[in-house]
């Protein structure tokens, strides 16, 4: 085995696959065709990635302007070094129909009506046993996300720390007016100084948080990379602030999203920002193409499986990998 195929071994992929009840918000989120299916946009993430193709619906999960799932790319990227993937439940309505691992969590709360996590703690020793078990066996830990809403629970948790900042989305046009309503909502006659970490993730965030909180504490001095935009720039905030991380814990995002948000991602994160520069401009599958124009911009982990690739592939043998993948799901 060469010192490159050595090091994809030593390296796994997780994708922390999960929902919250506000993204059933119309005009929220563009994962999903509709607000309703955006429930079914994480399973449908998880099956594309290990299996290459939709098993629960007849079609892949769609922006309503007809842009594929950026587990597309992850698919492709990760295929291409053959690293190692593990699906985590991290909050599902349904399960996925393809091999991962239980923790029985259910779909966090709209934090604008409810606790958003009544079963954090649970969440938290659930990752931090996880966070061990993939230390003994690998060196880099690639922790990605899909989780539709999770820009508007980071946008909260964010607020209720006392940040004044705007987090991405997967639409063209941001939909802050309606974010920034809902954070009112949510902050409804509290002061945002009172909420440590704990206490704003467990009242406004999601399942994805707290299980990626809880495997960056188990996974010890194992690299972590948590790979999104500027909903994994909150999971890292939120992990240095609980666990006290060192120099082991980076984000890894696009440049897509560093283009809309460049003040929170370095706000957030700092040096510890690693950008992967993708682009489409070039292919002529007009549904990626919409990329370069700030659509989607990230998910599933799509910039760090790509930054991965990168390490060992071209840039143009890469996307050989995700035109195919793009055109067998037409198919």
């Amino acid at each position: 085995m060469t010192g490159e195929e050595t090091r994809v071994k030593d390296s796994i992929f997780v994708l922390l696959a999960g929902c919250t009840e506000i993204s059933k918000i119309p005009g929220l989120t563009a994962a999903g065709v509709s607000p309703e299916l955006t429930f079914m946009t994480p399973v449908v993430d998880s099956e594309i990635i290990v299996a290459g193709k939709p098993l629960s619906m007849n079609e892949p999960p769609m922006t309503p302007d007809g842009i594929p799932t950026p587990a597309v790319i992850t698919r492709a990227a990760l295929q291409s070094i053959e690293m190692p993937i593990l699906i985590l439940n991290s909050g599902l309505k349904a399960k996925p129909k393809v091999p991962f691992m239980e923790t029985f969590l259910e779909p966090a709360n709209d934090p604008t009506k409810h606790l958003a996590l009544p079963e954090m703690d649970r969440s938290i020793e659930a990752g931090k046993r996880i966070g061990e078990f993939l230390s003994r066996g690998f060196k880099r830990i690639y922790l990605g996300e899909s989780v539709p809403g999770g820009t508007t629970t980071s946008a909260i948790v964010l607020s209720a720390l006392g940040h004044s900042m705007e987090t991405s989305s997967s639409m063209q046009h941001d939909p802050t007016n309606l974010k920034n309503e809902l954070v009112k909502k949510a902050l409804s006659g509290k002061i945002s100084a009172d909420y440590d970490a704990k206490e704003a993730m467990e009242n406004f965030g999601d399942y994805m948080m707290s299980t990626a909180v809880g495997i960056s504490s188990g996974a010890g001095k194992t690299e972590v990379l948590f790979c999104g935009g500027t909903q994994m720039a909150t999971v890292y905030h939120l992990d240095k602030k609980i666990n006290g991380t060192g120099n082991s814990r980076k984000v890894i995002t696009t440049s897509w999203v560093m283009s809309h948000r460049p003040s929170t991602l370095k706000e957030l994160v700092g040096n510890d920002l690693i950008i992967a520069d993708l682009s489409f401009r070039d292919s002529d599958i007009d549904g990626l193409r919409k990329y370069d124009d700030g659509h989607v911009r990230e998910g599933a982990g799509m910039g760090g499986s790509y930054y991965a690739a990168r390490e060992f592939l071209s840039e143009d043998d890469i996307k050989k990998e995700i035109y195919g993948v793009y055109r067998s799901l037409l198919k």
